[in-house]
């Protein structure tokens, strides 16, 4: 009768609904699965011998792949310039020699973001009314895409973005995912720049060390040698390589030694107070 054949439809409906529903959660299980192997992926990259513009380049790839969307990009933010320049990105069609630049401001989807201070997600470019362009985006015939923040919201290092052709909703997680990349690209990129501190610092002192006419000299807490500058050839006989490892006290003076005991011994216990504070 109709009840069995309106009953059958039912049940075809159901399955067919069941069927489906299990097929997107399975999908959205296996894209959250290579979503965390890919940050998985991007957080190994600090421990490389890559450089930073490098390890930025890779990390672009891996989203482009781990979101299956069309352009990547990194934007660093020049205050003084009021601008954002792209430092790595995967499928732009820009020129190699000349450093693609956006304004920041309400021309950009990157300087939207900044102004917003949150996540941008766009699902329809033509349709967009909080900001326009920018051209980048227009000739690459960009729909839909999502920016995040690089950095702390008060000094970013810019912006990081990704887009694609046809129309996509990019959901809740996924933004979490890229603002996850954003922030291990953050955490890596202050690293390299204490990094690079540190070896400048370094280099200074060197410089400094080799060419005063003084000899200049650090010691472990055995009281060795680590250290010591060219001039200590001209003070007492021996090249820098050859009082490694020597007790610093045999070229002190006799009449200088207990002076020389209490400062150390002062320096340590200074550095003690404030280690422990």
């Amino acid at each position: 009768g109709n009840d069995e054949y309106v009953s059958v439809l039912t049940n075809k409906t159901h399955r067919k609904y069941s069927e489906r529903k299990k097929q997107e959660i399975e999908k959205e299980l296996t894209s959250r699965l290579e979503q965390q192997s890919a940050l998985s992926e991007i957080s190994q990259l600090t421990l490389s011998s890559l450089s930073l513009k490098e390890i930025m380049q890779a990390t672009m790839e891996i989203v482009a792949k781990a979101l299956s969307v069309d352009y990547s990009k990194v934007l660093r933010f020049i205050p003084a310039d009021h601008e954002l320049e792209m430092e790595a990105g995967v499928g732009w069609d820009v020129s190699n020699t000349v450093p693609y630049r956006v304004p920041a401001d309400l021309d950009s989807q990157a300087g939207f973001t900044l102004m917003s201070e949150k996540p941008v997600v766009v699902e329809d470019l033509s349709l967009e009314t909080r900001f326009s362009g920018p051209q980048l985006l227009i000739d690459h015939h960009v729909t839909s895409g999502v920016s995040v923040i690089i950095g702390q919201l008060e000094d970013p290092y810019g912006v990081m973005g990704v887009h694609t052709i046809t129309h996509r909703f990019f959901s809740h997680k996924d933004v979490e995912f890229l603002q996850s990349v954003a922030n291990v690209l953050a955490s890596t990129i202050n690293q390299h720049h204490i990094s690079q501190e540190l070896e400048e610092s370094e280099m200074r002192y060197r410089l400094l060390a080799e060419n005063a006419s003084d000899m200049i000299s650090t010691h472990n807490l055995d009281t060795q040698y680590t250290y010591a500058s060219p001039y200590s050839f001209e003070l007492i006989g021996y090249l820098p390589e050859e009082l490694e490892g020597k007790l610093a006290g045999r070229f002190i003076h006799p009449d200088d030694l207990e002076n020389v005991v209490k400062t150390q011994e002062n320096i340590l216990d200074t550095k003690k107070v404030n280690t422990l504070n």
